[in-house]
C-alpha cells in the first residue's frame, strides 16, 4: 500500500513539474495565433472537421462534431483548449516518465531526458492549429498510456489503447512505439538480443500498420464523398532510403531549420554515445547502442519519409530522448560523468526553449503581416463602397506568377510552421477581418485575370494593381 501511494505521489510530482516546464516552454503560445486551417474554420466551422474522417481520424471527427453540435468551435475558444492541450501533454509526458522511472535513481535526470519528447521546435506546430488541440492532445495521451500498458505486460489493453490513439491522430503512435523499443532495450540490460529484435519489429509493424490502415480507410471514405483521397505514395526502396537519409541529415544539421546552432543535435548525440561507451566499458553494450540508434531513428522516419511535416517528424526527438536516457542510466554508475551529463541536458533544454520562443516570435510576426494585408484589402472595399454606393458581396481571388509561402523576415519555418497563410486562405482571412461581414466566394473571371493579373509577379501589396472592383464583385490577386 505504501509503495503504491509513493508511486502516485511521484506521478503527481512529475505532472506538476511537467506543467511548469510546458508552460515555461509554450506559454508564449497562450496568445491567439493561427495557421491556414484555423482561419478557414473561423469562416466555415465544419471545413476542417469534415476532412478528418477522410484522414482516418474517426474519434477526432466524432469528438469535434460533438463539440460543434453543442455550439462549441475550438478555434473560438482558443484559451480553453490550449489549457486542455497543455494538461493532456503534461499527463502524457508523466505517463512516459512513470514508464521509465524504474531505470533512474533520481527524478531530475529522468525529467530532463524525457522532456525532449514534447519540448522541441517541431512540436511547436501543434500550437499553431488550435482546431486540433482536442484531438491531438487526446492522441498523445492515449498513445502514452498504450505504451505504458505494454511495458507492464498488459499487451492487449496496450495495443487497443494505441489503436484508440491512432483513431484520434496517427503520428503519436510511432512516438509510443519508439518508447516501447527503448523500454524493452533498457529492460534487457541494454543488450540487443534476437528476442528484442523480433519484439521491436512486431511493434513497428503494428504502429506503422494501424497508421497506414486508418489513413487508407479514410481515403476510401474520401472517394465515397467525392473528395480527393490522401495520397500514400511509395517511391521505391532506393527513393525511400534517399528521402530518409536526407531527412536525417536535415534533422541533425539544424533540427529542420528550427534550431540556431548548426549541428547541435549531432553534437548532443555524439556526446551521449561517448558517455555511454566510456561509462559502460562493454563492447557488446556499445554495439547494441548503435543498433538501437538505427532502430529508433529508422522508426521515427517511417511516417514522414521524405516530407517536412513537423507533426510527423516528432518521433526523431523521441528517438534522441531514448539515446539520452540510455546514456544517463549507464552514466549514473560513474559519478564523474553525471554532473557533465546533467549540465548538457539543462543546456539542451534551454536551447530548445529559446528556439521555441524564436519560432513563436516569427509565428506572430507572420500572422500580423497576413492580417495587415487582409485589412488593407478590407479598407479598399470600404473606400470603394463609399465612393460608388455599390456593396461588395462577392469575392474572387487568385495568386500571382510566383507566390511565396513564407513572409519576408520569417526565418524559422518548416512545413506548416510559420507558413504564409494569405495565398492559401485569402477569402477566409478577408472574412476574418471584415467585422462580421460575409462574402460569396466566386470563380475568378478569365477576362479580368488575363487583362490585369496574368504574368504579374509582385513582392508586396499594391491595391492599385492587385484589386479590381466590378459592381458588387472584388477580383483580388494575392502577391
Amino acid at each position: 500500500m505504501g509503495l503504491k501511494t509513493d508511486k502516485h505521489a511521484t506521478f503527481i510530482k512529475l505532472f506538476f513539474i511537467n506543467i511548469f516546464l510546458l508552460v515555461i516552454s509554450y506559454g508564449v503560445f497562450y496568445r491567439e495565433g493561427f495557421g491556414a486551417d484555423t482561419i478557414s474554420q473561423h469562416a466555415i466551422p465544419l471545413i476542417n472537421i469534415e476532412t478528418w474522417i477522410t484522414y482516418g481520424r474517426y474519434f477526432a471527427y466524432l469528438f469535434s462534431m460533438g463539440l460543434y453540435e453543442l455550439g462549441i468551435n475550438a478555434v473560438e475558444h482558443y484559451h480553453i483548449f490550449y489549457i486542455m492541450f497543455i494538461v493532456n501533454t503534461a499527463l502524457a509526458l508523466s505517463v512516459y516518465q512513470r514508464m521509465f522511472r524504474e531505470f533512474f535513481e533520481e527524478l531530475i535526470p529522468l525529467v530532463l531526458s524525457t522532456s525532449l519528447i514534447f519540448i522541441n521546435g517541431l512540436f511547436c506546430e501543434s500550437f499553431m492549429f488550435p482546431e486540433c488541440f482536442p484531438g491531438f492532445s487526446l492522441a498523445y495521451l492515449f498513445s502514452a498510456i498504450g505504451a505504458y500498458l505494454v511495458s507492464r505486460k498488459k499487451l492487449i489493453e496496450g495495443l487497443l489503447t494505441l489503436l484508440i490513439s491512432a483513431l484520434f491522430y496517427q503520428a503519436p503512435v510511432m512516438i509510443a512505439v519508439i518508447c516501447i523499443i527503448g523500454y524493452l532495450y533498457f529492460e534487457d540490460d541494454m543488450i540487443v538480443s534476437l528476442k528484442l529484435v523480433a519484439e521491436g519489429i512486431l511493434f513497428i509493424i503494428f504502429g506503422a500498420g494501424i497508421s497506414f490502415l486508418t489513413t487508407v480507410s479514410g481515403s476510401f471514405f474520401a472517394a465515397l464523398l467525392g473528395d480527393t483521397p490522401k495520397a500514400v505514395n511509395f517511391l521505391g526502396i532506393r527513393g525511400e532510403i534517399k528521402n530518409i537519409i536526407h531527412g536525417m541529415l536535415l534533422f541533425f544539421q539544424s533540427g529542420y531549420r528550427l534550431l540556431p546552432p548548426a549541428y547541435f543535435l549531432l553534437i548532443i548525440l555524439i556526446f551521449a554515445v561517448l558517455v555511454f561507451v566510456i561509462s559502460s566499458a562493454n563492447l557488446k553494450k556499445s554495439l547494441s547502442l548503435f543498433l538501437i540508434i538505427i532502430a529508433v531513428f529508422g522508426t521515427a522516419m517511417i511516417l514522414p519519409r521524405g516530407s517536412e511535416t513537423p507533426r510527423l517528424l516528432g518521433g526523431l526527438y523521441a528517438a534522441l530522448a531514448v539515446i539520452l536516457m540510455a546514456s544517463v542510466i549507464v552514466g549514473s554508475k560513474r559519478k564523474r560523468t553525471m554532473l557533465p551529463m546533467i549540465l548538457v541536458l539543462c543546456a539542451f533544454l534551454y536551447i530548445q526553449i529559446i528556439s521555441i520562443y524564436k519560432i513563436a516570435q516569427n509565428h506572430y510576426k507572420s500572422n500580423e503581416i497576413d492580417l495587415s494585408d487582409a485589412r488593407s484589402v478590407y479598407s479598399e472595399i470600404l473606400n470603394y463602397e463609399r465612393e460608388t454606393g455599390n456593396t461588395i458581396t462577392k469575392v474572387a481571388w487568385a495568386t500571382d506568377k510566383n507566390t511565396f509561402l513564407v513572409n519576408e523576415g520569417i526565418y524559422y519555418t518548416c512545413g506548416q510552421i510559420n507558413e504564409r497563410t494569405l495565398p492559401l486562405v485569402a477569402y477566409s482571412l478577408l472574412t476574418y477581418v471584415s467585422d462580421g461581414r460575409e462574402y460569396q466566394k466566386v470563380q475568378m473571371d478569365k477576362a479580368i485575370y488575363k487583362k490585369h493579373f496574368k504574368g504579374k509577379d509582385w513582392s508586396s501589396f499594391d491595391a492599385s494593381e492587385q484589386l479590381v472592383f466590378d459592381n458588387d464583385t472584388l477580383y483580388w490577386c494575392v502577391y
